[in-house]
Formats: C-alpha cells, structure tokens, sequence
C-alpha cells in the first residue's frame, strides 16, 4: 500500500467537506423550518390564549349574570313568602270582618225586634188607657177640687 498523495488527500478532505457543507445545510433548512413552524405554533398559541381569555372573560360575566339571577330568585322567593304570609293575614282579617259584620247585623235585627215589641206593647197600652178613659163616665173621670 503506498501513501495517499497531498493531492488525494485534499480531494477526499473537500469531498468529505462538500458532503458536511449539504448535510449542515439541509440542517439548517431543517432548523429554519423548525424554527418557523414553532414561530407559526407561537402565533397560533397566543391567538388561542387571547381567544381563551376573551372566552373567559365571556364566562366570568355569564356566571356574575347568573349569580345576580340566582340572588334574584332567592330574594323573589323570600318576597313571596312574606307576601303568602301576608295573604294568610289578609284572609284571616277578612273573615274576622265578615264575622264582626254579620254579628253587627244580628244585633242590629235583634235591637230592631225589641225596639218594635216594645213600641207594639206601647201603642197597645195607649189604645187600652184611651179605650178605658173613653168606656168611663165623665163624673167619674173629675177630680174634684178643693177650695
């Protein structure tokens, strides 16, 4: 085997050298694709998060709105009670009215009965002192006087 020449050896050192100049740059392109496709992900990552964000924030206020309703209902549900119980109050007044009424008028037809039968008894008193002064004679009926 004889020694390679300064020549050959040059050779074999700038074809391995053509070789490593394609292969680093095929890396390279490689890497700048990669590069750009992670940059393109980047961009894509930081329009999700905004759109993320908004929707959060989209959620946050739906969930205040649905809070301030279920505050809401609970404050509605509270008036109703007071007010069902106000109606019971209100039913029970009315009633106790209807029965102070009814009593009211009872003893207002209870009054009048009495009011009547004694007027009645009355009048018939005076027809009979009337009748009876009428039946007597008038000798009778003088009262003499003393002088």
């Amino acid at each position: 085997m004889s020694t390679p020449s300064r020549e050959e050896i040059d050779a074999k050192l700038m074809a391995i050298e053509a070789r490593m100049d394609s292969r680093v740059a095929s890396i390279e392109g490689k890497i700048d694709a990669l590069l750009a496709t992670l940059q393109g992900n980047e961009k894509l990552n930081t329009e999700r998060w905004r759109t993320f964000d908004a929707r959060a924030a989209v959620l946050d206020e739906r969930d205040k709105r649905l809070t301030d309703i279920a505050d809401r209902a609970v404050k509605a549900a509270e008036g109703a009670e007071s007010a069902a119980q106000e109606a019971r109050s209100l039913k029970l007044n009315f009633w106790a009215s209807v029965v102070a009424q009814v009593a009211a008028v009872a003893a207002i037809i209870v009054g009048a009965y009495f009011a009547n039968q004694a007027s009645v008894i009355g009048i018939g008193q005076l027809i009979a002192a009337v009748a009876q002064q009428n039946a007597a004679p008038a000798s009778s009926t003088a009262v003499p006087r003393k002088p």
